[in-house]
């Protein structure tokens, strides 16, 4: 089963994340939530997500590489969102 994990709260949003295989590599992907989603719960049906991002990383050689490029895109994505709210 594919890692994923829920970090946060970064300037009070959270990012849930997750790494799949796919094309001879991990990829990344992450949702950013302006609330905590419960833990066990499919991030792709959980509602209100403000953002959904994917890694920069396409073809990552490891699962935790791929997670993790996810939720680097998804903190800049908040740090974009806080920049605009000032």
């Amino acid at each position: 089963m594919p890692i994923r994990r829920i970090t946060g709260p970064y300037a009070g949003h959270y990012v849930a994340a997750r790494a799949e295989y796919q094309h001879g590599g991990w990829q990344g992907f992450a949702k950013v939530f302006d609330h905590k989603p419960a833990p066990g719960s499919d991030f792709d049906t959980e509602p209100g997500a403000v953002a959904d991002v994917v890694g920069s990383w396409i073809e990552a050689p490891s699962e935790l590489d791929a997670l993790q490029s996810a939720e680097r895109v998804a903190r800049n994505f908040i740090a974009q969102l806080t920049e605009d709210d000032a």
